[in-house]
């Protein structure tokens, strides 16, 4: 975890914000960051004097002030994308009794935009806010179309590092996103001991960052991520995702729809085609161009084709 005072206050804005309606008393916030008391109440007394975070002054409790309000609409408004998608995902979250997650890869972390559908064991991990380590697999539908040496600097972030052969399996389960245009993740157990480090609420202080990179080393090495479209029927999806870009040929963020237990691997081309549609409905809307080049229409045909041999 980060020890500057920005970063330390970052962290108790992501801790407000991925818990609406619940209040944090000052000896809560200490705890759960892994932060000393005086330094907690060093930042919040400045937070709150911005209207960034407000006081309960009968419980003495903290949340989430109105200024992020304002940011979080001038923020939104500069991403005419992220608007049409919400629509997309509340739209999905209905049709198909799903979990939709819009998420968006920085340099080094996950963040998630939006949240909607029938909240499931995988929630916990999902909350408006949350923010995820960028270390494999975590991001492989971002990370596919970026570089090389945006790819191997992902590949290089796991302690102890991969090995040959998991890097290569990796490259061609990346490679396997950008031909036929979407991500699909297979739940596996180590996927599920995440999910319970996540539902425990311990995954901001020193120690619960440290068990969640343990864990995340561990779902490394398991089969989450398909190296190609050879997945058993039966297996179970954690994950459908397709990508947006921007006018510029950018991802911006990836609409991700996850299924209920009663969709397999063998649903993956009706999945994947939905959330295909949704994605491409967001680019048309924002002059979103695919980075393969072309219109988005033209560009949709290859992802499509994709679905159709997945069949």
């Amino acid at each position: 975890m980060r020890k500057s005072s920005v970063a330390r206050a970052v962290h108790i804005l992501d801790l407000l914000t991925t818990h609406p309606g619940r209040g944090f008393s000052l000896s809560e916030l200490s705890r759960e960051l892994g932060i000393s008391k005086s330094t907690v109440h060093s930042i919040l007394r400045d937070l709150t004097h911005d209207a960034l975070v407000v006081r309960n002054a009968t419980t003495n409790e903290y949340r989430s002030g109105p200024a992020l309000v304002a940011m979080g609409t001038v923020a939104e408004r500069s991403l005419p994308a992220l608007t049409h998608a919400k629509g997309e995902a509340a739209r999905l979250a209905d049709e198909y009794e799903a979990e939709m997650v819009i998420v968006m890869a920085t340099d080094e972390e996950l963040l998630i935009l939006g949240h909607y559908g029938v909240p499931r064991m995988q929630s916990v991990m999902f909350r408006e806010g949350q923010r995820h380590p960028l270390m494999p697999p975590m991001g492989a539908a971002a990370l596919a179309w970026r570089g090389d040496r945006a790819i191997e600097a992902w590949l290089d972030r796991h302690d102890p590092e991969l090995g040959e052969a998991e890097r290569d399996r990796y490259r061609a389960g990346l490679a396997t996103i950008r031909r036929r245009g979407f991500f699909v993740g297979v739940l596996v157990p180590a996927l599920e001991h995440l999910h319970d480090l996540y539902a425990t609420g311990d995954v901001y202080s020193p120690d619960g960052q440290l068990e969640i990179g343990r864990a995340l080393t561990a779902l490394a090495h398991d089969d989450y991520l398909p190296a190609s479209d050879d997945v058993p029927p039966d297996a179970q999806l954690s994950a459908v995702s397709a990508p947006v870009f921007g006018p510029d040929g950018r991802m911006l963020f990836a609409i991700t729809l996850i299924p209920d237990e009663e969709h397999r691997a063998r649903d993956i081309p009706t999945l994947s085609r939905a959330v295909l549609r949704a994605a491409g409905r967001v680019m048309a809307a924002t002059d979103g161009r695919h980075p393969s080049g072309g219109t988005l229409r033209s560009a949709e045909g290859p992802a499509m084709a994709g679905v159709n041999r997945a069949r």
